[in-house]
């Protein structure tokens, strides 16, 4: 049924709409440019709408349901209601209760706020449910009593905040004989950059109004771009996610090639190669994982974990037929769970090549594929070439979203699935992640081009993400505390968005001064802001932004990376701390040379006029979240945490499990949770042993030998 409730329909209809535009621009009569453009723009702001619409936040809930006999339904569900209001008044967040009593039961919603770790909160329930039936405190002479926590796929078309599990999650046939299905999801690290995408795509859509050669090709090339886009960061099933990679690479090509300055076919298949180069060995660390990978293993193992993997109802079937032979599987979640087993066939020495386990090997394939296109040194440059020759909505895409495809790559796909070699090669993450920093500063320094300016700008913040993501420091050390990790991958998560904001807010800006006077010398520059005030000030609340002024959306991924870093290696985080002030170094000084120099000494000096209405509606969006993130880091917090939290804790518990097997006698140690603020409930369970259950069963009314079963979940169960 054709219902936006339908996570079918409400994805598809995200991921497909551009194409379908695209289809339909095709068909338009020519000579009507107008008419191209505003259908192109109503198109895109359709998915953002829909993005939007689907990113208004519900409310975690938790149900207690309490059968009673011979007792009269109001009396019950008063009792019952009060029990419930004085036992978790002492839990943090709860918001509200709602009760109601038929059939002989009664049932109480216990409702969170927003953003509350819907985990930790049905864990607290749980305990205090437990309590109550022990003590016999439930108004009822029998029952059992069943905690169930919140549903992530209830029919809801929003986001449901605080909770780590994947949302809207669906797998429909594709190509069954090679094991290929539509699956698609979204959660708290992929659903942030489909919303950045979507709302970036329509600015420049928006910013493509001065391109007059060739536009319907433009616009449904550009319309083709946002649908690969939004597909790459939905996809469950790696094969998926790789045809959407390559959709990209194509409209990202003809649109450099075509509509670029006058280097463009250089820039365009230059750009083309690198990133065919890490398609290419990403294709072979998918087909190495693909067929190492075993879903009966998985069942045999963890079947708790194997029902939460969203498995197309066919895959579960091919387990129960398989008779012994591997089951292999594209599903990226499946993949995640098998590659943290213990047993891992990513770490079997059978399938080591020269002495290393594949899973390490895969590590390293797809981690040169993925940041190619972050880009880090010295795989980087393709960029600059790139972004000075694309025109400018394209730099502004290129820079926005494309870019942040190499790190979602590195966390949605290297760490869960290949955590041995994510951590025998932790040094490696963070020593290109520095030294993409150092460069990128450095270069940017030495710069003359505006643009050439900001784009290595980009090598050095976004070697932020590849620090922030590769300081590992939970360890036996510090009992495995996950702290200062999950504290640098948020960083790494906030930059990603903070500079998807101000980068494309910096090459908009580049592009409506290069509109005027056709050049991008910095040293003919001078006293812009005297002649263009809102520019001016646009700009140097953009630029400010970038460098990671307190207060702006740049500073919150900065410091948490730099913060994380000091735990896992001082050295580091000093000379990352260092990187700053060149960035502030370099941002200060174009905004000196441009803006607050000496008179304009460039030519077509009489070309600069202030910033149109649409130039002004472009820019003031990007500056209004950049202060929005940045005086309310939240926003995108309460999106990420939960899911990044759960990433660095599973890791975690994959560590242990690991150094337990290696070291035996550190088993008699007893472990320590790895949150403080869990209240009365015991110490968190061993990362071998923990299961996941749909709900918990109390008895309501104590016995000589209460029988009480009782689970806490550390992620919310998935029913697909």
């Amino acid at each position: 049924m054709f219902s936006l409730s339908n996570p079918v329909v409400l994805l598809s209809l995200i991921v497909f709409l551009p194409s379908a535009g695209a289809l339909a621009i095709c068909f338009l009569p020519k000579g009507r440019d107008e008419l191209v453009k505003r259908f192109a723009l109503i198109t895109s702001i359709l998915v953002l709408l829909l993005t939007v619409w689907m990113a208004i936040p519900v409310r975690p809930t938790i149900t207690v349901n309490v059968p009673y006999e011979g007792a009269d339904a109001e009396t019950v569900e008063t009792g019952v209601t009060e029990v419930l209001e004085k036992a978790l008044a002492p839990i943090k967040g709860v918001n509200n209760l709602a009760s109601e009593s038929a059939d002989g039961e009664s049932t109480v919603t216990v409702t969170f706020d927003y953003g509350e770790d819907a985990n930790k909160a049905f864990e607290r329930v749980a305990a205090q449910v437990k309590s109550i039936a022990l003590r016999g405190e439930f108004p009822v002479e029998a029952g059992i009593a069943t905690v169930e926590p919140f549903d992530l796929n209830t029919g809801s078309p929003h986001y449901a905040l605080g909770t780590a599990g994947m949302q809207h999650a669906f797998s429909l046939k594709w190509i069954p004989t090679f094991n290929i299905y539509y699956s698609m999801g979204v959660d708290g690290i992929s659903f942030p950059l489909v919303l950045l995408t979507s709302f970036l795509s329509v600015l420049a859509i928006g910013a493509s109004w001065p391109i007059k050669k060739h536009l319907r090709a433009y616009y449904a090339l550009f319309l083709l771009l946002e649908t690969g886009m939004l597909g790459v960061f939905m996809s469950l099933d790696f094969f998926l996610f790789y045809v959407f990679w390559e959709v990209m690479l194509l409209p990202m090509y003809f649109l450099i090639g075509i509509w670029g300055g006058p280097r463009r076919e250089y820039a365009a298949i230059k750009f083309f190669l690198f990133t065919l180069v890490g398609s290419v060995l990403m294709l072979v660390a998918l087909l190495m994982l693909y067929f190492a990978s075993d879903l009966g293993g998985l069942q045999e193992t963890s079947p708790q974990q194997l029902a939460s993997c969203n498995l197309h109802e066919d895959e579960i079937a091919r387990i129960d037929d398989a008779g012994g032979e591997e089951v292999h599987t594209f599903n990226i979640m499946a993949l995640a769970q098998i590659g943290q087993q213990p047993d891992s066939p990513f770490g079997d020495e059978d399938n080591d090549i020269f002495g290393m386990p594949l899973g390490w090997w895969a590590f390293l394939l797809l981690f040169i594929g993925f940041v190619v296109k972050l880009p880090a040194v010295p795989v980087h440059t393709w960029l600059p070439d790139a972004h000075v020759e694309a025109p400018t909505p394209i730099s502004m895409i290129l820079a926005g979203v494309l870019l942040k495809m190499g790190g979602y790559g590195v966390l949605r796909i290297c760490y869960p699935i290949c955590p041995q070699g994510a951590l025998s090669l932790a040094w490696l993450v963070c020593t290109v992640g520095l030294v993409s920093m150092v460069y990128g500063a450095f270069a940017a320094l030495a710069q003359t081009d505006f643009k050439r300016l900001v784009a290595y700008s980009s090598v050095s913040h976004m070697g932020y993400v590849l620090l922030g993501i590769g300081v590992w420091s939970a360890a036996s050390q510090n009992n495995y505390n996950t702290d200062a990790w999950t504290m640098g991958v948020s960083g790494a998560m906030f930059q990603m968005i903070a500079h998807g904001i101000s980068s494309a807010g910096m090459f908009f800006l580049v592009g409506v001064i290069y509109d005027r006077v056709h050049h991008r010398d910095l040293n003919k520059f001078g006293g812009l802001f005297a002649k263009m005030p809102v520019y001016g000030g646009i700009s140097i609340a953009i630029f400010f932004a970038g460098m990671g002024l307190p207060g702006l959306c740049g500073f919150w991924g900065e410091i948490y990376v730099v913060l994380a870093t000091w735990q896992f290696m001082r050295v580091l985080a000093i000379i990352a701390a260092g990187v700053v002030i060149l960035t502030a170094g370099y941002i200060l000084w174009t905004i000196q040379r441009v803006y607050l120099g000496p008179e304009y000494k460039g030519p077509h000096g009489e070309a600069i006029v202030p910033m149109t209405r649409r130039e002004i509606a472009i820019a003031a969006p990007l500056v209004a979240l950049a202060l929005l993130f940045g005086v309310y880091p939240r926003a995108i917090l309460d999106y990420t945490q939960p899911t990044l939290q759960q990433m660095t804790e599973d890791l975690t518990d994959w560590r242990e499990a690991e150094d337990q097997a290696t070291e035996p006698e550190a088993d008699a140690e007893p472990a320590n949770p790895k949150s403080a603020d869990l209240g009365s409930l015991p110490p968190r369970q061993g990362p071998i042993d923990r299961e996941v259950m749909g709900t918990s069963q109390l008895r309501t009314q104590p016995v000589e030998k209460p029988s009480v079963i009782v689970s806490q979940p550390d992620a919310l169960p998935e029913e697909h």
